[in-house]
């Protein structure tokens, strides 16, 4: 007796669908009359997946050539290189410059120092120059001191007048210190040719006084290491015999 599934009727309803591939056939032109009718579904040609290629790429065989020998042939023996003492394939960079460098680097060197030179020389110059403008200057104004000073005598040494004139002495005189100007010390010093113009000899007492500036009749000044007007000064000489020799000037 054969027994007869209950559930072979509904057992499709539980299996999963089955996807099936139709051929690709042109069903041509639906007829007029019938819209119902529709062209099968073509399943176009399932595209390759460029992840997953189809046939994978072998690597490719390198062929390695191997060296046999024989067994009569006896193996060579590979003997080391020696040393290579001085000349070599490979070149090593020459710790000197090149001679075309070295010209240049040279040639750049001469120009920096004609420059630095130039520099300096016009530097120079300039100084000079300024200090010449200064010079003269100065040496224009040394006669309105000499002035100030003569009045400065003249007047008495009281009233307004006298502290006016001494006042614009003194300012005159510090505008142009500040520019450079020096007074030159005479009374007390040795004779200097440099710096003093001997007017008078006058009689000294002692012979440590000999050849020694005893008055100053004008005041010498400097500007730098340059003498602008050498003092005018009267010298003491140690005669002890003989008398000493005044000049016009030491009389008045």
């Amino acid at each position: 007796m054969t027994l007869r599934d209950p559930f072979a009727r509904h057992r499709s309803w539980f299996d999963p669908p089955v996807r099936r591939r139709w051929p690709a056939v042109d069903a041509g032109p639906a007829p007029r009359g019938t819209p119902w009718q529709r062209r099968p579904i073509v399943d176009p040609e399932p595209l390759a997946d460029p992840w997953r290629p189809d046939e994978e790429e072998a690597p490719s065989e390198v062929v390695v050539p191997v060296e046999t020998h024989s067994a009569d042939e006896p193996l060579r023996e590979v003997e080391a290189a020696p040393p290579s003492s001085g000349s070599s394939d490979v070149a090593v960079p020459s710790s000197e410059p090149p001679k075309a460098e070295a010209a240049e680097r040279q040639q750049l060197h001469d120009a920096l120092r004609e420059l630095t030179e130039a520099k300096k020389r016009v530097e120079r110059d300039a100084q000079r120059v300024k200090d010449e403008t200064r010079q003269a200057l100065i040496a224009d104004l040394l006669p309105v001191l000499d002035n100030l000073d003569r009045s400065l005598e003249v007047e008495a040494k009281e009233g307004a007048l006298y502290e006016g004139v001494k006042l614009v002495r003194g300012q005159l005189e510090q505008v142009l210190l500040g520019y450079g100007l020096e007074r030159s010390e005479s009374v007390g010093q040795a004779f200097d040719p440099s710096l003093h113009e001997a007017v008078a000899v006058v009689a000294a007492e002692t012979a440590s006084q000999d050849g020694v500036v005893q008055a100053e009749w004008q005041a010498g000044y400097r500007f730098g290491d340059k003498v602008l007007r050498a003092a005018k000064v009267s010298v003491g000489r140690h005669a002890p015999d003989d008398d000493a020799v005044a000049s016009p000037l030491a009389a008045e």
